[in-house]
């Protein structure tokens, strides 16, 4: 049996890398549109309850409020990540606090609950 030539070997491997690296490239944007679909979800559901509260008029406006104004409602309260995680960067981004890994938070927290939320000690505490 003859033995293939250096140039085929070598473009062998460079194809079995890109075909790796373009299954990498799906799993990616799968997941990104996993999480703005997440995202979405969350902001209809704010909508609606910043509706119900008689803070905004109709749920469009929630995405003309700027941040300041989102204060005193959009902390960041998670059962898992921590400062690299994309709760917590989009929470500095947005100047908001945040506490991550509660570890417990979604199974002692309901949708509505009222806290108030430390972001530097991490303590939550819900407003009864």
């Amino acid at each position: 049996m003859l033995k293939k030539p250096q140039w085929i070997e070598t473009f062998e491997r460079a194809l079995d890398m890109t075909r790796g690296f373009w299954i990498a490239r799906e799993a990616t944007l799968y997941m990104y549109e996993e999480i703005v679909a997440i995202l979405r979800d969350c902001a209809e559901r704010l909508a609606a309850r910043l509706v119900a509260e008689g803070k905004i008029r109709h749920t469009r406006d929630l995405y003309y409020l700027p941040v300041n104004e989102l204060e005193d409602i959009i902390a960041v309260v998670t059962d898992t990540g921590g400062v690299l995680s994309h709760s917590a960067i989009v929470a500095r981004e947005y100047g908001i606090p945040a506490v991550m890994a509660c570890g417990n938070a979604t199974k002692v927290l309901s949708d509505g609950d009222r806290v108030i939320v430390n972001g530097t000690t991490g303590i939550v505490h819900r407003v009864r």
